[in-house]
């Protein structure tokens, strides 16, 4: 569902990066990584940055616990 772009991102919002220290991180602009995080926030149906970066906290520990 997510490109590779996209899961590249979500791993860095994971660590609490904000979208200009994951622009550094990965080589984009700040404007792409916030463009990439809306289009996350739309396609995986969470209404917030926050919830977005729980929600990737919860499926971590299911993976770990599964």
């Amino acid at each position: 569902m997510l490109t590779r772009a996209e899961r590249e991102v979500t791993m860095h919002l994971r660590l609490g990066l904000s979208n200009k220290e994951i622009a550094v991180a990965l080589g984009k602009s700040p404007a792409t990584v916030k463009a990439q995080v809306a289009s996350i926030l739309h396609k995986l149906e969470v209404p917030t940055r926050c919830r977005l970066i729980a929600w990737l906290h919860e499926q971590a520990e299911r993976v770990l616990v599964s």
